[in-house]
């Protein structure tokens, strides 16, 4: 085992990609002995982009070139990036571990014939061996287009977004399950996103917290533990500027061990806190007013509809896209009520009016009482005295009173968006609370805000000005422009316009597979559909099990795709995802990865994935930088077995699935030319060398883009790729400049569906009338009431004896399968196992118990039954009536060398539920009993 501690690691990192290369390889590794020796030939840079987490750092690969054989040496980041900022943190710099980790996936592999989903049992294949084994299976089982699924991981996610879309079109599924929807974004960003209007499938605001003097950080640890070395060297900018840092976590994480002040809450009550500040900071007007009476909804008119709010000029159309033509506010100067536009980014505009935040006492409208959504938000909060907030939190009432103070008095300030939230049935609204209060203080796209990125500018200004235009009358046209508009639009554009309204005729007549579920949710046990089920796996188990229908007719699941993803792992609930899996009636799985996760186990055929070193790519914007910047992939290693990449994998899946005629480029290339704005023409020709395997897929769209792009630069195709293969990342334009030309909402709409940053809410108004009213989607804010179990109410319930509650985090140097099973980073976690592996236990608590350090135990879920065996680890980092655990660790399959039984398996302690609005876990929504082995 390879022990070093972490100054050594540093110290030693161009180790990383070379001298640790030249040990004597295993026998595992034999494949790789070529690359071992030492390395001739010149010095070469390779600029790259890093996969090992959604922050997509800029990187540099440097590399030793010897004829066509390259062999990376070191990765470092790449010092013209505003992104990173030149920096790059340890996983970034072990990638090149993960290229010749000796338990790699090589070559297709085929599972043996009479062997059983679960077993590793496998025989090497071709890919023509493959692509003529999955054409058999589609053939002999009669699978349709609507009973394919693809699981999108995260390198499909946020890099290989485009492929997979363009995946389904080919074939005609609407079936696309994201990864990281359910328990990660979906729940962090619906609650937030429908107040600001961002949304993408992974965080596309970075907080300008180099310029910032105080923020609250609430329900995330990300800058600092998910070491997002984009935030990271911003948090630290920002320290060093003066940045004044509260934390709520239970537990000592890194950024409370780093904040000004700790607010060690009880679980599970971020809600009460933020409620109790939003009631001080209006109670003692310390919001931004003249911003909330131009840019937000806060003076719409609002009346009481059955117990929930609505606006007076809603959209009530369940039918359509939540656009209105017109709402109303009360103008102070009129004394009147006055209209004003649908859609728009300022209440205000030319006219000669004052929108009032509180409406005057017994004002009606339309003859129903009318007050402003304001009076509403405060109507809630008013009772939110910080002395009821801090007995349910469990704290002092003086941190309340001081966090508010600060965020209220101090400018710039601002809330952390927050990252992996889906922990309690109330995030939704939770997370709208912690949106409210960066509104409340101002911190929407100014300096020491949320900054908006460059991608979102454009596209939300290209969509005003066909929406003024007058050229989305048509609601095919209104519905297709905002399935391709940015943020929150674009998402429920998709969601209710393509892929699950059952109208789309690219998918003929079929939704995804989770409309199914409503119905028969709704049916069986009665239960409100989920709003934001944007590709969420709320329904998958049923489908496969032959429970679901559509329009009378069985809608099963058969054949599912899963690339870059371990959904034994990452969905919670082990048992019921390996049963799913294990199933008859999935005829055929394909698992696409670079090592054998869990998931490779259950696969039929397993296809080996580049890393991104060996990667090259289409052009891409600069993740979540402010700054408007491309970049682009470069290869820096010689191919290692067969391996290809996961575009070409969709080709050819996609040509499987469409038989003799292979699959529908045609479609593919709509889709494409819908979201990139590519010529169709183009784009089409190019799609067509891709399918029939002239072009590779990433070349095809790596051409079609820098065409577009060089046009508008005024360089040549050439030009502009070997600029980028210089350079690495090209910065087209400042975010200071963005933002004076395109603020938003300040010159052009955020995209909700008003256009303004909203207090209430249009979607989740739009959502009462689709879904039936509820709690949980209501369009200002209210509180949610939980128990962590039957019994204990989270108002009251205080944990005894042996029952505690659950908490779980990561560690900095983990992300995600590929960097658990590499050597050098598991060399790193396991220095510190004790804290890595076992279970944080308060002193106290463990003295009641009598438990020491390293003590195994056993960790009962008192909701769900469900039973592990780990061990205990003491510190003051935690309370003492919570116990908390890592989430990198818990692989089951022993190929993987360095990963395998270490840490906590979260899936083997946390429950497959489905809960309301995003579907996410509840994932901590439990107490756990511990008992000493």
């Amino acid at each position: 085992m390879i022990s070093l501690n972490r100054r050594s690691f540093l110290k030693l990192s161009s180790l990383v990609g070379g001298g640790l290369l030249f040990f004597k390889p295993s026998a595992k590794a034999g494949l790789y002995t070529p690359h071992y020796k030492k390395p001739a030939g010149e010095i070469k840079y390779y600029p790259n982009v890093c996969s090992f987490c959604s922050t997509a750092c800029d990187i540099k690969v440097r590399t030793r070139v010897d004829g066509k054989f390259k062999k990376p040496q070191k990765i470092d980041g790449n010092p013209k990036s505003t992104l990173n900022r030149g920096r790059i943190c340890a996983r970034g710099q072990s990638g090149i571990r993960t290229v010749y980790n000796p338990d790699r996936i090589k070559y297709p592999l085929i599972r043996v014939e009479g062997s059983k989903r679960g077993e590793w049992k496998f025989r090497k294949a071709t890919w023509k061996e493959v692509e003529e084994y999955i054409k058999k299976k589609v053939i002999e089982n009669n699978i349709q287009p609507h009973e394919f699924a693809v699981f999108a991981g995260q390198r499909a996610c946020a890099y290989e977004r485009l492929g997979a879309f363009a995946l389904l079109a080919s074939i005609g599924s609407p079936n696309m399950i994201g990864s990281p929807m359910q328990q990660c974004v979906m729940a962090e960003h619906a609650g937030a996103d429908v107040t600001v209007g961002m949304m993408t499938s992974h965080d596309e605001i970075l907080v300008d917290m180099d310029n910032t003097k105080v923020m609250l950080v609430v329900g995330s640890n990300a800058a600092i533990a998910g070491i997002s070395v984009s935030r990271a060297v911003r948090f630290a900018q920002g320290r060093r500027n003066g940045m004044k840092v509260i934390a709520l976590d239970p537990r000592l994480s890194e950024t409370a061990a780093k904040a000004d002040k700790w607010i060690a809450l009880k679980p599970g009550t971020d809600l009460p806190f933020l409620m109790a500040v939003i009631r001080l900071l209006i109670k003692h007007e310390m919001y931004e007013e003249e911003f909330l009476r131009r840019h937000s909804t806060a003076p719409f008119l609002i009346f009481d509809n059955n117990g929930t709010p609505e606006a007076f000029g809603q959209n009530t159309n369940p039918e359509s896209l939540p656009f209105s033509d017109k709402y109303y506010v009360y103008d102070e100067i009129s004394e009147q009520v006055v209209e004003v536009e649908g859609f728009t980014n300022d209440n205000i505009g030319n006219k000669k009016i004052k929108p009032a935040l509180f409406a005057p006492k017994g004002l009606t409208f339309q003859g129903k009482p009318a007050k402003t959504a304001f009076d509403y938000l405060w109507e809630t909060v008013k009772d939110a005295t910080p002395e009821w907030a801090a007995k349910i939190c469990d704290i002092d009432p003086k941190d309340i009173e001081e966090t508010a103070e600060m965020l209220g008095r101090i400018r710039p300030a601002t809330v952390y968006p927050g990252w992996m939230d889906g922990r309690y049935e109330d995030v939704v609204q939770a997370r709208k609370a912690a949106a409210i209060i960066n509104v409340l203080v101002g911190g929407v796209d100014r300096e020491g805000g949320w900054i908006y990125n460059p991608e979102m500018r454009e596209g939300i200004e290209r969509f005003y000005h066909a929406y003024k235009s007058g050229k989305l009358k048509n609601p095919m046209s209104l519905v297709m422009a905002t399935a391709m508009a940015p943020g929150l639009l674009g998402m429920i554009g998709k969601l209710e316009g393509m892929m699950y309204s059952g109208k789309n005729p690219m998918f003929k007549g079929y939704p995804h597979f989770t409309r199914a579920y409503f119905e028969y949710r709704a049916k069986k046990e009665g239960k409100k559909p989920i709003p934001f089920s944007l590709f969420t796996n709320a329904g998958f188990q049923e489908a496969v099990e032959g429970k679901l229908t559509w329009n009378g007719k069985p809608y099963r699941i058969k054949f599912a795709y899963i690339y870059s993803t371990n959904p034994l792992k990452d969905y919670y609930g082990y048992k019921t995802w390996a049963k799913t899996f294990s199933n008859p009636n999935l005829k055929l799985v394909v698992v696409n990865d670079i090592l054998p996760s869990d998931m490779t186990a259950f696969a039929d055929v397993i296809l080996p994935d580049q890393t991104y070193l060996e990667k090259y790519s289409e052009v891409m914007p600069d993740g979540p930088n402010g700054d408007l910047a491309i970049r682009m992939r470069f290869p820096s290693v010689s191919k290692i077995g067969d391996v290809k990449g996961g575009d070409e994998a969709i080709c050819m899946i996609s040509n499987a699935m469409g038989g003799r005629r292979g699959g529908d480029y045609f479609s593919a290339a709509m889709m494409v030319s819908q979201f990139t704005h590519w010529d169709m023409g183009k784009t089409m020709k190019e799609l067509r060398l891709a399918w029939k395997g002239k072009k590779p897929l990433y070349k095809a769209y790596r051409d079609l883009a820098l065409e577009s792009i060089s046009k508008k630069l005024n360089m040549t195709p050439q030009q502009l790729e070997k600029t980028l293969e210089k350079e690495g990342v090209l910065i087209l334009k400042k975010k200071e400049e963005l933002m004076e030309e395109l603020g938003m909402p300040y010159k052009v709409p955020v995209p909700t569906f008003s256009g303004r940053v909203e207090i209430y809410s249009t979607l989740f108004s739009h959502f009462n009338h689709v879904y039936g009213v509820d709690p949980h989607w209501n369009p200002i804010l209210t509180y949610i009431p939980f128990e962590y179990r039957k019994g204990a109410p989270r108002e009251t319930f205080k944990p005894e004896g042996n029952e505690f509650f659950f908490a779980f985090g990561k560690v900095p140097e983990m992300t995600y399968l590929t960097t658990a099973d590499n050597p050098l980073l598991h060399a790193l976690v396991t220095r510190h196992e004790e804290e890595n592996f076992g279970f944080w236990m308060n002193p106290k608590a463990a003295a009641r118990l009598g438990l020491k350090e390293g003590d195994k135990i056993e960790v009962e879920n008192t909701v769900s039954g469900q039973k592990i065996q780990s061990f205990v680890h003491l510190t003051e980092a935690i309370r003492e009536d919570t116990v908390y655990t890592m989430s990198d660790f818990g692989m089951e399959n022993p190929k993987l060398t360095y990963a395998h039984g270490k840490g906590t398996d979260m899936g083997k302690i946390i429950p497959y539920r489905v809960g309301p609005v995003t579907a996410s876990a509840m994932s901590c929504q439990f107490t756990v009993k511990i008992r000493k082995i």
